[in-house]
């Protein structure tokens, strides 16, 4: 699958159609996302995101519901992405995002973006909404998610 989005990123500057280009960003969101490359799968989510509802594509109408739902997926991978600089940066603009404190996960990424210690009953939580590729098991015997809350503890805790 990934030579063929490689040989549709050349082709897709110069397509017409604009509901093709979006079928291309949500798939390459996607791909990234199932790659585990959580941060620029957040980072083309949320500008999927980040559309317009009120402009047509294609003869259709971004429903609002799409857009939340790019939002949310956004939000899960700038959580399970490795932490950094970056990361810290995608977290400051989703925490900034109005929609953002909509969101059933907004708790999670409020103490996450304020370096506040993760515990156990907000993981669990936000552990249930997550796909089988994001719980997916490292070679060092941790989930993916147990790496991301680790990593963030560690930082937090030397903060204190």
């Amino acid at each position: 699958l990934r030579p063929g989005i490689n040989r549709a990123s050349v082709l897709i500057p110069n397509c017409k159609d604009p509901s093709l280009k979006l079928r291309y960003k949500v798939c390459y969101a996607r791909i990234l996302d199932s790659k585990r490359k959580f941060l620029d799968a957040a980072l083309r989510y949320y500008e999927l995101s980040q559309m317009d509802s009120r402009h047509d594509i294609g003869g259709k109408r971004v429903a609002e519901e799409e857009l939340l739902a790019a939002l949310t997926h956004a939000v899960t991978c700038a959580i399970l992405a490795s932490a950094g600089p970056q990361r810290s940066r995608v977290l400051a603009t989703l925490y900034k995002d109005e929609r953002c404190s909509k969101l059933d996960m907004y708790p999670i990424l409020h103490n996450i973006y304020l370096e506040r210690v993760l515990r156990r009953p907000e993981v669990s939580k936000f552990a249930q909404t997550l796909k089988p590729h994001q719980m997916a098991v490292l070679a060092d015997g941790s989930t993916v998610l147990e790496r991301a809350v680790i990593e963030h503890n560690l930082l937090s805790a030397s903060k204190l």
